[in-house]
């Protein structure tokens, strides 16, 4: 049915004014009520002050479920992405797994999502903080995504497990020896107002909590509101005369139709009837055409521009060469000239590590869309640039990694996040 309405959609022609598009994802412990509420909020019901709440059987998040078992668990496993149009913007929402066992799917999500803010919800009847949010908070914090906090299923007789969760939030990120934000709640219209002036002082110091309930709809409005009020904080380049980047996220093969690919112009602007090179492929690059381009909102545009995302049918120029749908992957770049990256270097720091890293040490990659294992091929000192034997917990390093399957496309300055059982580092990509 996905499929079938997305072809649908092919033939609808009209025109969409938006001014800016914001991504926004969600994330916290499993069964926080995640898909319920961004089901919710991505209100598909054509009067927008109808708002089609959950009946506490799970009935709202099976709308944006994607997969059979997790229609049958209740439980996200992939990344789905879903859609809400503003009156002056677009907003994205993107809906990450919860559960242990689906955390580095997670990590993909908040890497190469490019966010521009993160949701974590915590329900109110459990009066802590999960171990898997603080992953979650710790995750938004290495990328430098602002948060926002919203307390879930309210409508349960839970005050005094509220109050417990809200002190040891305010407690974890208010500390100076911790995350040092300030925390304000939200419950009503002036509130929001000021948070939203707030924010722009601060400069992401400031986590708004929101209290809702997807049952009874109780401040569904005011977090709508907040969200319809937000500005990108990513700066998005859209002007014509810089080369396009675009970055694959979703992957389709239409019947009829042929390759669509979904992802958001990090830069520049691509007009139908563009050529470009489709890579990295097997170590190289593939010309193609964009025969049309549809919006977030499912319409039919004539082109698109860099902060906004949509979807491109494409071709190969040459007729004699098919794309297939398994030689596109999540990661993959569209763009005017080649770049392959095997081996790069990065000033990482390691977060945790119960025993030492040293040469050949081989983690998983997270780089934006990028999941892939590399090699440790060289350790140098940050400051003195001479060689070091080992890493431990807490250490800082320059560290040259070889990927070691095939090339990618990395850009200079990129945030990375590795990980290999509990070991786990951050860094930024200084040269590829």
């Amino acid at each position: 049915n996905y499929i079938k309405n997305l072809r649908i959609q092919f033939i609808k022609i009209t025109k969409m004014n938006t001014d800016y598009e914001i991504r926004i994802g969600a994330c916290g412990q499993v069964d926080s009520g995640k898909s319920t509420l961004l089901s919710i909020l991505t209100n598909p019901n054509n009067n927008k002050d109808i708002i089609d709440l959950d009946n506490g059987k799970g009935i709202a998040r099976h709308r944006i479920f994607k997969h059979q078992h997790e229609k049958e668990s209740g439980r996200t496993s992939s990344i789905t992405y879903c859609y809400k149009q503003y009156e002056n913007n677009g907003c994205t929402f993107v809906d990450l797994a919860g559960h242990e066992k689906y955390l580095s799917t997670t990590t993909i999500g908040i890497s190469g999502s490019s966010m521009d803010y993160i949701m974590i919800l915590m329900s109110a009847n459990t009066g802590t903080v999960p171990r898997m949010t603080k992953e979650h908070i710790s995750l938004a914090l290495a990328f430098k995504i602002p948060i926002i906090f919203v307390i879930t299923k309210i409508d349960m007789d839970v005050d005094l497990k509220k109050k417990e969760l809200l002190i040891k939030i305010k407690k974890i990120m208010s500390s100076n020896s911790g995350y040092n934000k300030t925390m304000t709640d939200i419950n009503n219209q002036e509130d929001v107002n000021d948070c939203i002036e707030n924010m722009k002082l601060y400069n992401d110091k400031l986590c708004p909590i929101f209290q809702i309930s997807n049952i009874t709809g109780e401040n569904i409005n005011l977090l709508q509101t907040f969200i319809s009020k937000l500005k990108p904080k990513i700066s998005w380049n859209n002007t014509t005369d810089i080369e396009p980047l675009f970055f694959i996220d979703e992957i389709f093969h239409i019947s009829g139709i042929g390759i669509v690919i979904y992802g958001i112009l990090k830069r520049g602007t691509i007009k139908k009837g563009d050529t470009l090179l489709l890579g990295p492929i097997n170590g190289d690059y593939t010309h193609i055409v964009i025969k049309t381009i549809h919006n977030n909102n499912r319409e039919h545009v004539n082109e698109l521009k860099g902060g906004h995302t949509g979807c491109f049918w494409i071709k190969t120029t040459n007729s004699k060469i098919k794309l297939l749908r398994n030689q596109i992957k999540k990661g993959m770049v569209l763009i005017k000239d080649k770049q392959i990256t095997s081996e790069f270097k990065a000033c990482v720091t390691i977060l945790h590590n119960p025993s030492t890293i040293r040469l050949r040490y081989q983690p998983v990659i997270h780089c934006g869309n990028i999941n892939q294992s590399a090699e440790v091929c060289e350790i140098l000192d940050d400051k003195t640039n001479t060689h070091k034997d080992f890493l431990r917990a807490g250490d800082r390093a320059i560290i040259k990694f070889k990927f070691l399957f095939h090339p990618e496309f990395i850009e200079d300055d990129a945030i990375l996040v590795f990980r290999e059982g509990k070991t786990k580092g951050i860094g930024r990509i200084i040269s590829n």
